[in-house]
């Protein structure tokens, strides 16, 4: 985002840092006093500067940032559990000394088992509902 960015730390793997930085801070507009080329004086939505007084606002606004940074990737899905289910009904099992394939999604008779699967429980569904 220009001269703005967000950095991401895994620290030592059990804490996730979140940082924003800036290099340029005038493309941040907040309201603030302004002084004319006359002298005057107004209040009015200026670009920020680079002082000490812009320190406190520029905070809150990178502050915002990560937080909603971090509000964005807490939506992300964990696919782990979804591998650990895929793996045990991929894999082989062998049981009182007989062996079982695992499924293969890329197969078209095991296709066809799922579409059946599917069908039947989707007539229950159908029929408990009446």
């Amino acid at each position: 985002m220009d001269a703005v960015s967000i950095k991401m730390y895994d620290k030592f793997g059990i804490v996730l840092r979140i940082e924003t930085t800036t290099n340029d801070v005038s493309q941040f507009r907040h309201y603030r006093e302004v002084q004319r080329h006359d002298g005057s004086r107004e209040s009015k939505v200026a670009p920020m500067k680079k002082n000490i007084y812009s320190l406190y606002i520029l905070a809150q606004l990178l502050k915002d940032s990560n937080r909603r940074y971090l509000e964005f990737i807490s939506t992300f899905d964990d696919p782990s559990d979804g591998i650990k289910k895929l793996a045990k009904i991929s894999d082989p099992v062998k049981k009182d000394d007989r062996s079982y394939k695992g499924f293969n999604f890329f197969s078209h008779a095991d296709q066809k088992i799922f579409e059946v699967l599917a069908r039947v429980s989707l007539t229950s569904m159908v029929f408990k509902t009446r």
